[in-house]
């Protein structure tokens, strides 16, 4: 029982580790995306993929910042992309009518399209146009 317990609270104390990195790319993202206000150890061995952002309809409206060897890079691949068919998105969306709008959504997993990696998708309004989503390898979830 001790075993599961410790697991159990290591596992929470990582879903706060990773609610407070969505927090702070939320920071770094309010204006423009300025990932220079984001220390990238902080990143480390947290399974964090990439984040993105998209509009209300589901429209991507910025690169991915993909993370990779404690560093980010930018992709602009599926810049225009629409997301809004994912079960997440309708989701967060549906939040819109309650005071927790505001809060993080979590989708299923599936695998990534690029990395074939098992993840899951954060997803947490900025602001009345912008969603946040960040993807995370589902191991670490």
């Amino acid at each position: 029982m001790n075993k599961t317990l410790v697991k159990e609270q290591e596992k929470i104390q990582f879903i706060c580790q990773i609610k407070n990195l969505i927090n702070q790319l939320k920071a770094s993202v309010e204006t423009v995306v300025e990932l220079e206000k984001v220390p990238t150890s902080l990143f480390a061995n947290t399974g964090l993929l990439r984040f993105y952002l998209c509009n209300n309809n589901g429209d991507q409206i910025s690169a991915n910042y993909n993370f990779a060897e404690n560093q980010w890079l930018v992709d602009t691949e599926k810049l225009g992309f629409n997301w809004s068919w994912r079960e997440y998105f309708y989701q967060l969306r549906a939040l819109e009518v309650t005071d927790s709008c505001y809060r993080v959504v979590t989708s299923d997993r599936y695998r990534d399209f690029s990395s074939e990696v098992l993840c899951k998708t954060l997803s947490l309004r900025l602001d009345d146009n912008r969603i946040l989503l960040v993807d995370i390898a589902a191991d670490k979830l």
